[in-house]
């Protein structure tokens, strides 16, 4: 199956040698950034020819098959991806000591020896460039993930609490949503895009829907033109009147702790409600689900770990800016489920701080060389058992 974009038109040849072709609806087709998205099914494999003349290959997920990464998942923050990017297209303006490491990167990503997950935050944010870099970023971006996504972190935390809620009160969760790094393209979206297959078997609707996602992604983000973001001003300025305030300053440290635990599930009151309901739960019950999420966040890797954070930085009296959100979520989840997690040096330090009382060493470095350092020694019974997937799935 063939995406023919240039040309407007859907071509599908079977292995019988038939072959049909049908129109592509819709008027924009001259200006995509994306010439062409075909699958083999033979290989398993789609492969992507861009306008500026990049040339991606990656695997498609089958049907129904949801697999976990079997190498180490190394999630890059957005200023490292540009480091590896301008490694591939403009290495002059990579630092000699961190060259080495960045072809190492490189390497072992191209070679299926890394995950490097891609992931909404990285589309938001490499939408705000625009022009060569734009394109540089996004190339280097949709390469060396491989089709390899990170689940959206409200999904991840949605799950989270379905895991906890679910023992308690009946109903099951969605078990679709346990992989936190998955190779389905619909699993970085807040919600479960919704594509229109009708009359299509299975199988060739799930490949339709693949490469109409793909396609439409990839197009976006290789448009050299400028997107502004909205940044959550309001959510930062609220942490940052929370710790300016007298009375919060006075409280003791576990008074602190508390005012942190009751902020952060305030921040996920209407998901623990979107959840209880999908349970089937009662609305009488609403009060005993947010207080059995309260007792039970030592066993949410991702959300326990967001609200250690926000407690973290207001008993420090940090600084709060909009990025801050978006920072937190990501990392935040990346941290709580990926191998390594190379951020940068402010969220480095206040996740290695709140990791204390965790198991293990911090995933998170500030650098890509102690990342590619580390890879060096993770044992392989940590990458198995790694926590990939939400806890109980």
């Amino acid at each position: 199956m063939a995406l023919k974009i240039s040309e407007g038109t859907v071509q599908v040849e079977l292995s019988t040698g038939t072959r049909t072709e049908a129109p592509l609806t819709g008027d924009r087709f001259g200006g995509s950034s994306v010439l062409s998205i075909s699958y083999e099914a033979s290989t398993g494999s789609i492969e992507i020819v861009t306008r500026r003349g990049d040339n991606l290959t990656l695997p498609l997920a089958k049907l129904n098959e949801d697999i976990r990464p079997a190498v180490p998942v190394v999630y890059l923050d957005q200023c490292h991806w540009s480091t590896v990017a301008n490694r591939i297209y403009n290495p002059d303006l990579v630092r000699a000591s961190d060259a080495a490491a960045a072809d190492s990167l490189i390497a072992m990503a191209r070679q299926g020896e890394v995950v490097l997950p891609f992931s909404s935050s990285h589309a938001i944010e490499t939408a705000a460039t625009y022009n060569v870099k734009r394109q540089d970023l996004a190339a280097a971006i949709l390469d060396l993930s491989q089709g390899w996504q990170m689940r959206s972190p409200i999904r991840v935390r949605k799950f989270e609490i379905s895991q906890v809620l679910a023992p308690k009160f009946g109903g099951s969760p969605d078990l679709r949503e346990k992989n936190v790094f998955s190779i389905l393209q619909d699993v970085m979206y807040e919600d479960r895009p919704v594509i229109d297959s009708s009359g299509l078997p299975g199988d060739v609707s799930h490949v339709h829907a693949q490469l109409t996602l793909i396609s439409a992604m990839y197009d976006v983000l290789l448009d050299p033109g400028k997107i502004d973001s909205q940044k959550p001003a309001s959510w930062a300025e609220y942490h940052n009147k929370v710790s300016r305030d007298g009375a919060y300053k006075a409280m003791s440290r576990s008074q602190k702790r508390e005012a942190a635990i009751a902020i952060g599930v305030s921040d996920v009151i209407a998901d623990i409600s979107e959840v209880a309901m999908r349970l089937g739960m009662r609305s009488s019950q609403a009060e005993s689900a947010v207080a059995e999420i309260r007792e039970n966040l030592a066993g949410m890797p991702f959300l326990g770990l967001y609200i250690d954070a926000v407690d973290e930085r207001l008993a420090n009296g940090s600084r709060w800016v909009p990025n801050d959100l978006v920072d937190m979520l990501y990392l935040g989840c990346a941290a709580a489920y990926a191998d390594i997690v190379v951020a940068e040096r402010v969220a480095t330090t206040y996740f290695n701080s709140v990791w204390r009382k965790r198991p293990g060493s911090c995933p998170v470095v500030s650098t890509i060389s102690e990342a590619v350092e580390r890879l060096k020694v993770i044992p392989r019974r940590q990458i198995e058992n790694s926590c990939r997937t939400s806890p109980s799935s």
